[in-house]
């Protein structure tokens, strides 16, 4: 399996990328419309990205904030609750996973020493977290 979504009454509350090994290219795991664009780039030595910028663009969404971890060493349960609150599912991450949370919560219990890579959108304000 190279990706999974988790869903709970309609809403997906994450994605989990697994580590796979892939072929050069590019390749994204996210739609075209995602607040996060996953993907990964796989080139050959020697291959070459045209130099390029990013143009400011406004954006605006009514969504929860969003967040990326990457799983560069260890072993966590990650674990997912409903937009309500109650613990739906969870999953067992490893080195080279990532996961891309979306809606509802989650929380971790780290199983084996963990580095993590957290990406997500700012500015961090405490008051938007709520604890469940």
């Amino acid at each position: 399996m190279e990706k999974e979504t988790l869903q709970c009454d309609g809403i997906i509350l994450a994605e989990i990328i697994y580590k796979k090994k892939l072929e050069n290219g590019v390749h994204f795991y996210t739609s075209a419309d995602s607040l996060f664009q996953i993907g990964k780039l796989v080139h050959p030595k020697g291959h070459k990205i045209k130099a390029h910028k990013h143009n400011p663009a406004k954006i605006q969404t009514n969504e929860p904030l969003q967040e990326v971890l990457y799983v560069e060493e260890g072993k966590v349960k990650v674990t997912f609750y409903s937009t309500k609150g109650q613990e739906v599912f969870f999953r067992i991450l490893t080195q080279g996973d990532i996961i891309l949370l979306m809606n509802g919560g989650h929380g971790f219990e780290i199983l084996e020493k963990t580095v993590m890579l957290e990406v997500k959108q700012g500015p961090y304000l405490p008051e938007n977290r709520q604890d469940l």
